[in-house]
């Protein structure tokens, strides 16, 4: 996962148990470990509020880990058993929290770190999940699941009400093999990640994809670039 704020740039290494920070401006390269009760074990996950905190999701730990603008460690948001959090995104007041393990998403008071609500459960049906990996909020304010293992991308309310879903099972423009990362830009076009096709799809804000329009296919673009 990676996070961009006040200039820098946050890249989660994972295998590392650290925190790559880049700082754009003067041109600097740091890591971060954190020390203590607040030592990362396996970062999966970053995202950084407007006021500088840092939420991290660690899935050895199982728990989003929070930091202050100068990497302070602050506490931890999650009992055993909770969930094993893999992306964590902030809208307002609230924390969505992706738990892979149940399947669903958390949303926890990003102050407290109380549960208000969860959403989502165990399955293949529109709204329901099957190893949820990403998430990120639409410009209303919608909310982007990746269903990785159910081979899509499904939009909610930010209330957790189910709305539509984007792409299905297959190799043609469209369809995905293993759906990770998801982005939503300001005119409500998604971008999806496929760690399987290696390529980045691009829906309308309708579910309309984009490369099936302009007539390219997944199995053309491996001929063009090479088979991975």
């Amino acid at each position: 996962g990676v996070a961009l704020a006040d200039g820098k740039l946050y890249a989660v290494d994972t295998k590392g148990a650290s925190i790559a920070i880049f700082d754009l401006a003067q041109q600097q390269f740091s890591v971060f470990t954190g020390s203590g009760a607040g030592r990362l074990k396996n970062p999966i996950n970053i995202t950084v509020d407007s006021d500088g905190t840092k939420y991290i999701t660690d899935t050895s730990r199982d728990q989003v880990l929070l930091y202050d603008r100068d990497n302070k460690y602050l506490g931890a948001y999650g009992e055993t058993g909770q969930f094993r959090p893999v992306d964590v995104a902030v809208a307002g007041e609230r924390l969505y929290v992706v738990d892979i393990l149940h399947h669903q998403v958390q949303v926890l008071n990003k102050r407290s770190g109380a549960l208000l609500f969860k959403f989502g459960k165990a399955g293949s049906e529109p709204g329901q999940l099957y190893h949820p990996t990403n998430i990120a909020f639409g410009p209303n304010g919608d909310v982007f699941i990746t269903d990785t293992s159910n081979f899509r991308v499904q939009r909610y309310t930010a209330e957790g009400k189910y709305l539509r879903a984007y792409g299905q099972v297959g190799d043609r423009p469209g369809s995905f093999a293993r759906p990770k990362g998801v982005a939503v830009d300001r005119e409500g076009r998604v971008y999806v990640s496929d760690a399987a096709f290696q390529n980045v799809q691009v829906f309308e804000d309708n579910g309309r994809d984009i490369a099936a329009e302009l007539g390219i296919s997944v199995r053309s673009l491996y001929r063009y670039l090479g088979e991975p």
